[in-house]
């Protein structure tokens, strides 16, 4: 209440909308007044959608084009995102039930997860919160025999936690947005594709390996195994070998078709191969390594090319299983076409075959992370409400997780061990039993 020699204010609830009576009590008494005007404030400002929901970024991305729907906005209110963003005061003009926006991500604010927004009124208060989901592209996060590799592309750094305990102990800086990261088997070495032509080569403590080394193009995606690396080049359309037995590493490059994107390397009956998917021409190809001869291809009809998905850049992504009951299996996660439009899902592509033939196509529509699991013959699959899923490659049967990851926290880095199914957001780290 605010009150002067003759007058007293009180902005009553909005619940309250008519005249009433009132009495004024102070330390002279007590003053009646027959009639008193109410004010109501003007209702807060509400959110009632976000579109797009989902985002992804090859790299850096700019002017990502944003429509939040509601009521009550209008000039001078503020619009608040969380994490990663300054706050945005609305200019004229501004629609009463509608905000556009463009964001951009890049080094200094790169940071995959969950994000909030609010509009606040100075007045009548801020509205509900309303979410979307940023998640990069690739899935930073590799593994070894003892550790889990997250790379935190934003801050620059990977960090390595012990795969018994879940204990963080020890992390190097690696540089801003590096795209892939992968770890050899035989050499232990931590492999990082750049924005530069030199792929980044680390011990799995951080230190130099002799083995960095220009490609002669930007790398994307990138797998590792048995002393060798398989590095995607989607601005060159070609991909890359390199030899991590040798320093300086001998380099095979090779054109593979239109934007390479995820790669996953496996042996099959002693030889080494390399597969692909081509996120334009849709094409799906097992090369051998070192040679890089092709090995076999097919044509992915009901994936979705790149071009026709402006807004998504992003979202695939592939494994690849050597032993146990599903060898020779490659589940690749891509947008399937639909009668109701693009949907997530894992494709399934035996590469053991001659010609390599297409198993099975299944649809997962929250699915946005992948990862393979040898031992049990299965598909880990993390979904953007915070569930995972496990896709038998027996009989494709897909069964629900009976734990989720906290509310809010999204596992844009996702591995499974022995175990535990890990998911890795910033700084944080969640695992669940299997």
């Amino acid at each position: 209440m605010n009150a002067t020699n003759t007058q007293a204010t009180y902005t009553a609830p909005s619940s309250v909308s008519q005249q009433m009576s009132v009495t004024l009590t102070c330390s002279a008494g007590s003053v009646s007044a027959t009639a008193a005007i109410t004010v109501t404030p003007p209702p807060a400002p509400e959110i009632t959608s976000v579109t797009p929901t989902t985002v992804y970024c090859m790299r850096e991305c700019f002017f990502n084009a944003f429509t939040i729907r509601g009521s009550g906005f209008k000039q001078g209110q503020t619009l608040k995102i969380d994490p990663a963003f300054d706050d945005i005061v609305l200019a004229a003009g501004t629609k009463s039930d509608e905000i556009g926006l463009l964001l951009s991500w890049g080094s200094d604010n790169w940071q995959p997860g969950v994000y909030f927004l609010q509009v606040c009124d100075p007045t009548a208060g801020c509205s509900n919160t309303a979410t979307f989901l940023f998640l990069g592209n690739l899935n930073p996060v590799a593994v070894s025999a003892t550790h889990a590799f997250h790379m935190d592309q934003g801050a620059g750094k990977v960090r390595g936690y012990r795969l018994d305990t879940g204990e963080k102990d020890h992390e190097f800086d690696v540089g801003q947005l590096k795209p892939g990261i992968a770890v050899d088997n035989e050499t232990g070495f931590v492999v990082l594709t750049q924005s530069t032509n030199t792929v980044g080569v680390r011990t799995a403590d951080g230190g130099p390996t002799g083995r960095s080394v220009d490609v002669g193009h930007r790398q994307l995606g990138a797998a590792a195994r048995n002393g060798f690396a398989c590095l995607s080049q989607d601005q060159g359309n070609q991909i890359v070998s390199v030899d991590l037995r040798v320093a300086p590493p001998p380099v095979n490059p090779v054109a593979t078709g239109d934007q390479p994107h995820p790669v996953a390397m496996a042996e099959l009956a002693g030889q080494l191969v390399c597969a692909v998917y081509n996120r334009e021409d849709r094409q799906f190809k097992v090369l051998d390594i070192p040679s890089l001869n092709l090995r076999g291809a097919v044509s992915i009809v009901d994936a979705v090319a790149a071009s026709a998905l402006p807004a998504v850049r992003g979202g695939w992504h592939l494994v690849a299983l050597s032993s146990g009951s599903a060898a020779g299996l490659t589940a690749l996660l891509a947008h399937l076409q639909t009668p109701n439009g693009p949907v997530m899902g894992l494709v399934i592509v035996d590469i053991s075959t001659s010609p390599i033939t297409i198993v099975r196509t299944i649809s997962l529509p929250d699915a946005f992370r992948i990862w393979a699991d040898e031992a049990e013959g299965a598909v880990w699959v993390a979904n953007t409400d915070g569930t995972v899923d496990r896709v038998s490659l027996a009989d494709f049967s897909v069964s629900r997780h009976p734990e989720r990851f906290s509310d809010n926290f999204l596992p844009v880095g996702f591995a499974v061990s022995s175990t535990h199914v890990w998911g890795f957001m910033d700084d944080k780290v969640e695992r669940l039993a299997k």
